[in-house]
């Protein structure tokens, strides 16, 4: 019965994490307490440096603090891709919340392949294109109230995320094998 939205990113704040924070409170106080925030990623990721990601983990801690947050959230620090693999089996949803561009995101995709229905911004825009209504939804990037409001729904239809998760999957499976990718340099 209990609910679980996971985000694995590093922690820096383009990543979305005020508003993921903003959403999760709107979800909670919608809801009650019988959900869990499990974030995965953590310090001295790419070109980040440690001191920056300590600073705005920092600054998380006191977002989640000031609104009693805290209890419903999980850091799990770098996951191994088992570990990853285990937490998108173990979780209802999946977040990714972006403010700035990059190429497909990679947790997404992962999520995906375990048939984990996702909650994204279309940054970058391919995710909006991809993530269609019956595999999650798609919110305007820096906007916590769409964003609460797609967490919302998602507990509201927990009956169907299980079908939403298996649409992902089959997308990921015919356009992101390596087969499929090997196929778009063809020609």
């Amino acid at each position: 019965d209990h609910f679980v939205l996971s985000f694995t990113s590093r922690i820096n704040f383009v990543k979305g994490y005020p508003q993921i924070v903003a959403a999760f409170d709107a979800l909670v106080r919608a809801v009650g307490r019988n959900v869990t925030l499990a974030i995965a990623g953590d310090t001295g990721q790419l070109h980040q440096t440690r001191h920056r990601t300590e600073q705005e983990k920092q600054v998380l801690l006191e977002y989640l603090a000031a609104r009693d947050l805290i209890a419903n959230t999980r850091f799990l620090g770098v996951l191994d891709p088992e570990g990853v693999r285990d937490l998108n089996r173990a979780s209802d949803v999946h977040v990714y919340a972006g403010t700035m561009s990059c190429s497909f995101s990679l947790c997404v995709l992962e999520a995906m392949a375990c048939a984990l229905p996702c909650i994204v911004t279309p940054v970058p825009r391919k995710q909006g294109d991809v993530i269609t209504s019956d595999m999650g939804w798609v919110v305007p990037p820096g906007e916590s109230e769409s964003l609460g409001a797609a967490f919302i729904d998602a507990y509201r239809r927990r009956a169907e995320l299980t079908e939403m998760g298996l649409k992902a999957r089959a997308y990921v499976l015919t356009h992101n094998t390596y087969a499929a990718m090997r196929k778009t340099y063809e020609a």
